[in-house]
Formats: structure tokens, sequence, C-alpha cells
């Protein structure tokens, strides 16, 4: 079952969409100390506020599946002490005609560590944030 999904249109072209979607997952990304490993994989530390309380967290985000234009899954592993989250983490885009993209974005959990499951509400609130701040880059970008 899904943590989050969104599903929104962008008014422009699938292959700009595509061309800015990646950046545009990046950007959005509240990641300090970013470190590239190599076309597909970087590492980074994740800043984000869970039940009122700041956490910088180790995270390596590696594309899984890339099909040009159509999809992009990857997956987002964080890891420190007791606290532990695999994501997978999609974008599927569809043309909507000629000058507009349907981009639908979906985060599922592959692994988590037991504490995960209590922090679950807040995991999803920040994905869909996360999904929306993709969604208002990409329409910034792609203008």
């Amino acid at each position: 079952m899904p943590l989050a999904q969104m599903q929104y249109r962008i008014g422009a072209p699938r292959q700009r969409v595509w061309d800015r979607l990646a950046s545009s997952i990046v950007q959005s990304m509240p990641i300090e100390q970013m470190r590239i490993e190599n076309d597909t994989c970087f590492r980074g530390v994740l800043r984000l506020k869970l039940a009122g309380m700041a956490f910088a967290l180790p995270i390596r985000v590696q594309a899984a599946d890339i099909s040009p234009e159509e999809t992009l899954d990857a997956l987002m592993t964080v890891k420190k002490g007791i606290v532990e989250s695999k994501l997978k983490v999609s974008f599927v885009l569809e043309a909507a005609g000629e000058e507009s993209t349907s981009v639908r974005c979906t985060v599922i959990e592959d692994k988590a560590s037991p504490l995960m499951a209590l922090l679950r509400g807040q995991q999803c609130r920040f994905a869909a944030e996360m999904f929306d701040n993709i969604r208002t880059e990409l329409e910034r970008s792609c203008r």
C-alpha cells in the first residue's frame, strides 16, 4: 500500500518534463552535503522534522528503473542506528495532449525498522509535501 500518491498535469510536452524531472526531484529534497557516486546514485544528509524534532539522517538515492520519457523509479534508503527506511519512489509520465504531461507519483515502503511504524503519519505527510514541491519545481522549470 502506498505511503503517498499524487497525480498532476504540467503544461509542457513530456520530453521537457522528463528533461527536468531528475533535477526537480533533487532540488525539492531537503538534502545537504550531496556527493555524487555515479550516474545513477548519490548520497547526502537528509534534514527533516518528525514529531516536532529535527533530524539529520544519511540518505542514499539510487535510480532503480529508468524508461526515458516514461518512468523513473528510485530507491531511497535512510539508515542511522535503529532508524531504517527503504522507499521505492516512482514517477510515471504520460502525454496529456501536445503541450501537457500527466505526472503520477507514488512512494511505497520497501523495508523499515519497527520504529518507522510509529512515524507513519508523518512519513506520509513528508512524502506528499515532497511530491507537491516537485510539482511546483516542474511547473517553474518547464515554463
